[in-house]
């Protein structure tokens, strides 16, 4: 029954392709029961992670955890 997701990246510092694949695939897996994926709390690491792979275009960031929450 899982629709919606958000990641809570604030203890994360590093993220490879394994960690980008991942978040993908949950973005297909709720884009397919009509949810969508979020990240909060992205260190600016992950930040700039996020826009060179371009999932910035697909996965909403937000500050925090409950802000993503208030958003679904």
């Amino acid at each position: 029954g899982v629709k919606n997701i958000v990641f809570n990246f604030e203890n994360v510092d590093f993220m490879d392709s394994a960690g980008i694949g991942m978040i993908i695939g949950r973005y297909k897996f709720t884009t397919q029961k009509g949810g969508i994926t979020s990240v909060a709390c992205l260190s600016e690491n992950l930040k700039r992670i996020m826009m060179i792979s371009g999932l910035y275009r697909i996965i909403k960031i937000y500050n925090s955890v409950e802000e993503a929450s208030r958003a679904v």
